[in-house]
């Protein structure tokens, strides 16, 4: 049976569902930053699923990255979806203007993909990062780019949010080890 370790705030019912009379994936809810209960190199694939990436700080990106590395087997696969950053258009355009940002500055862009809201809970934030810095990251964290889409051409959801996220599908990069460690 293949393992699948699936991060932190997974609504996958349908998926579990439909994997329950397979011999199908195994499904855990984790903490993405620490998946110590797991062995190095213990899974096929991580799924994180809902732009959960985007609900990590910048240094905590690298950190679930680097645990993600961890636990996959050598050429195991990552999958992911995060909503882009896009600075042509709308809210982000009028943010950096605002802001006075210059997007060239890495921590303007950290900054310009800040965001902060209120909730039940207390303030929470978000956090979107550029593409190619998304990209920079997971290649400093040993993972291979495979696949880099709007999840519009893969779901047939017709949610406006959906057809934004990008869907990305990256593959660890097994001689990248000693370096992401």
């Amino acid at each position: 049976m293949r393992r699948t370790a699936q991060a932190q705030n997974p609504p996958q019912d349908k998926a579990r569902t439909k994997c329950e009379t397979c011999d199908g994936p195994e499904f855990a809810v984790c903490n993405a930053k620490d998946l110590g209960r797991f062995e190095d190199e213990s899974f096929d694939g991580v799924f994180f699923s809902m732009n959960g990436l985007a609900l990590l700080a910048p240094g905590e990106k690298e950190i679930a990255l680097k645990e993600f590395f961890r636990v996959l087997k050598a050429n195991g696969i990552f999958i992911f979806s995060i909503p882009p950053l896009n600075v042509e258009k709308g809210y982000f355009k009028s943010k950096i203007s605002s802001m006075g940002l210059d997007i060239s500055n890495y921590y303007d862009r950290i900054r310009l993909g800040e965001e902060f809201f209120c909730d039940s809970g207390g303030v929470a934030s978000i956090n979107i990062p550029f593409e190619n810095d998304m990209s920079m990251l997971l290649n400093d964290c040993g993972f291979d780019i495979v696949l880099k889409q709007p999840s519009a051409s893969i779901a047939d959801d017709e949610d406006e949010d959906v057809h934004e996220t990008m869907v990305w599908v990256a593959k660890k990069n097994s001689e990248h080890f000693r370096e992401c460690l």
